[in-house]
């Protein structure tokens, strides 16, 4: 059995907002993909991912995407 059939990646569903939400909300706080990234935790890559909807965040990460979701749209 290789690696690949037991890690299997969480792929967003066509229509899933949150990929969008992720852009929309770093571009109005003027971070970088890396600034995002140092802020919820992860490597740049993975939060890349994240916004193009090739993967979901995994649950232990959603605790630290929230402020940034927040503090966009407090407008902060």
């Amino acid at each position: 059995m290789s690696l690949r059939a037991i890690w299997r990646e969480l792929r967003c569903e066509q229509g899933d907002p949150l990929p969008g939400l992720l852009r929309g909300r770093r571009r109005r706080l003027n971070l970088s993909v890396g600034d995002a990234a140092a802020l919820v935790g992860v490597r740049r890559w993975t939060f890349g991912r994240w916004e193009n909807g090739q993967q979901r965040p995994q649950a232990r990460h959603r605790d630290a995407i929230a402020p940034i979701l927040e503090r966009a749209r407090r407008g902060e």
